[in-house]
């Protein structure tokens, strides 16, 4: 065969394998290339053949579809597009299309080849999916709701943690570190997923939705530190791995805040004002998206961190225009989110939760993952200022499931830290919760009108927003006698054409 994998729907070969590995008849690859293996032999670079490139582009095509598909079912039920794609994987998974047509489920998905080309495919979405969400973690909105939105976030991660270890170890006899894995994923709050229903319901700058906000983006920065923790764990020297972990995380934060910062800016600029490549600004971004991951997962902080960071360097970026955002969303919700998330959705196979009794162990891990959470992190809202069903609100938009936390879970699963049962109890829970809280957070959104105060501030908002002036781009041109308003228009036209501006107003 051509390329190999460990199994399916895992990582793909290690790098030792990948090294190892050769094609044993060479028209297995209709384009051979040829190298070193460190001994003077030429060896053929692994690659996939005719009958693995056409079942893996098939394999995309139904993926898509499925997933898309079930997306838009899902917006027609008003609920987040992501549950549908969860649920589109669930039937494309062991569980569904496994079960009735296992030929074309082993066709599709069980050749080792697709499976390391699906992975990654599921894992560029993920890099991608974190530097999104790094991308809407508003600092202001951290410095203004600072005091309730670290209740909020305190509230959030510790108690669901310390539960989520709890029952592991009690519920399901699992060991410390994967019951404090279990921990972490309760414990992490999908963002995304929040910001996606807060924009579709126009309330991202309700005060209750930026306190939202900042308690998950707090998680979802803590919970990368948490994982490289309880790696940790597992080494030789745990004390050792876990100050060699806090120390890579310090120094690379200290790093992406300096020289990196310095080099995006200016990045930024040169591409867009020095060059004309089409697009040029977002093949900019995927590179330092790829290479600030590529330095996490080198430093064994795993690479959604990098991402994650750079996207929040990204945001205040020179140039970094709200049309290179649609790009890499258009680029990650076409394609590679799709594949991430039905791809997550087929790794449920509800014949390894073992029995009916599992059902009972979903609907207790589900109420004890819900009230915990909801209920502290709206005490934590409470104890910062909030009022009473606005704190509630809180909650329910802290526990939303579906984004960083099923990446969380993945990862947990890739690593060995959470058993398959374990996955799909989880995978159980959060689609049940995807399916609760938003229907919860609209009733409760009823009751929660905007005081005096917060109409005030997002009417002013609203009409800087429709203000004409902060939309027009603004030039400098020296007044001189020879230069007159045709030349002066001719000049704003170049500059206008230099940054990619359709339209100049002089």
């Amino acid at each position: 065969m051509g390329a190999g994998s460990d199994k399916s729907g895992t990582q793909g070969l290690r790098r030792r394998n990948l090294r190892e590995r050769r094609c044993v008849q060479q028209e297995e690859f209709p384009f051979p290339l040829r190298g070193e293996n460190g001994t003077g032999e030429e060896r053929d670079v692994p690659g996939l053949s005719e009958e693995q490139l056409l079942h893996a582009l098939l394999a995309v095509a139904v993926i898509l579809i499925v997933g898309r598909g079930a997306a838009e079912i899902a917006r027609r039920l008003n609920q987040p597009e992501v549950l549908g794609e969860l649920i589109g994987g669930f039937f494309l998974g062991p569980s569904a299309l496994g079960l009735l047509f296992p030929s074309v489920f082993r066709a599709l998905f069980h050749d080792e080849g697709v499976a390391v080309a699906l992975s990654m495919l599921s894992w560029v979405g993920a890099i991608l999916l974190l530097l999104i969400a790094g991308m809407e973690a508003d600092l202001g909105i951290l410095r203004e709701k600072i005091r309730p939105g670290t209740f909020a976030a305190l509230f959030a991660i510790v108690p669901s943690l310390i539960a989520g270890t709890l029952f592991a170890q009690s519920v399901l006899d699992r060991p410390l570190s994967s019951a404090l894995f279990l921990g972490i994923v309760l414990s992490v709050t999908a963002v995304s997923i929040s910001a996606k229903i807060l924009i579709e319901r126009d309330a991202l700058r309700r005060s209750y939705a930026q306190v939202i906000l900042a308690a998950g983006i707090a998680s979802e920065v803590l919970v990368w530190l948490l994982i490289s923790v309880v790696a940790a764990l597992r080494t030789a020297h745990p004390v050792l791995g876990v100050g060699r972990s806090l120390l890579f995380a310090v120094l690379f934060f200290a790093f992406m805040l300096t020289l990196g910062r310095r080099f995006t800016f200016w990045a930024m600029r040169r591409i867009a004002d020095m060059t004309q490549i089409v697009k040029g600004q977002l093949s900019l971004v995927l590179v330092l998206a790829f290479l600030s991951a590529g330095i996490t997962s080198a430093l064994g902080l795993h690479a959604l961190l990098g991402a994650f960071v750079f996207g929040v360097l990204l945001r205040p970026a020179p140039r970094a225009s709200t049309q290179l955002k649609g790009d890499i969303e258009a680029l990650t919700v076409s394609l590679f989110a799709p594949a991430f998330f039905v791809l997550a959705g087929m790794r449920v196979d509800i014949f390894k939760l073992g029995s009916w009794s599992s059902v009972g162990i979903v609907l207790v891990l589900f109420t004890v993952a819900t009230v915990v959470k909801v209920g502290f992190v709206a005490l934590g809202a409470k104890l910062g200022g909030l009022p009473g069903w606005e704190s509630l609100l809180v909650g329910l938009g802290v526990n939303l499931k579906g984004g960083t936390d099923v990446i969380v879970a993945i990862l947990g699963a890739e690593l060995g830290f959470l058993y398959d049962q374990t996955y799909t109890l989880y995978a159980v829970v959060a689609i049940l919760t995807e399916l609760v809280s938003p229907p919860l957070m609209a009733l409760l959104e009823k009751r929660v009108p905007p005081s005096p105060e917060e109409r005030a501030r997002l009417n002013q908002e609203e009409a800087r927003r429709r203000a004409y002036l902060p939309g027009i781009e603004r030039i400098l041109v020296q007044v001189l006698p020879q230069l007159y308003p045709a030349q002066a228009a001719g000049v704003g036209g170049l500059v206008a054409r230099l940054l990619h501006i359709d339209e100049f107003a002089a």
